[in-house]
């Protein structure tokens, strides 16, 4: 999977190169066209990490992307092995 195909939103500067520039929320294809959301494997959220390493300038921007982290957070846990779920025994 490359940066050029994301699954997942990602947060990018207006003006590339620029240092000071504000940073802006692109939505993946799946997104935009009103698809039902896709689950968060394991693969999909090292994605989501590694494209919103950096923050929104706006309020909006910063709900959008922490939503987003939560949503894939829930889709791990829910899809982890039972085994991993069980409180261990004391």
């Amino acid at each position: 999977m490359t940066p050029a195909t994301p699954r997942t939103i990602a947060v990018r500067r207006r003006r590339p190169g620029r240092r000071l520039s504000r940073m802006r929320i692109e939505y993946p294809p799946w997104a935009k066209s009103g698809a039902p959301l896709p689950i968060y494997d394991v693969a999909m959220a090292r994605q989501l990490l590694a494209m919103t390493a950096e923050l929104p300038d706006s309020k909006r921007g910063l709900l959008i992307v922490l939503a987003e982290h939560r949503r894939a957070l829930h889709n791990l846990i829910t899809t982890a092995e039972p085994t991993l779920l069980r409180p261990s025994p004391n």
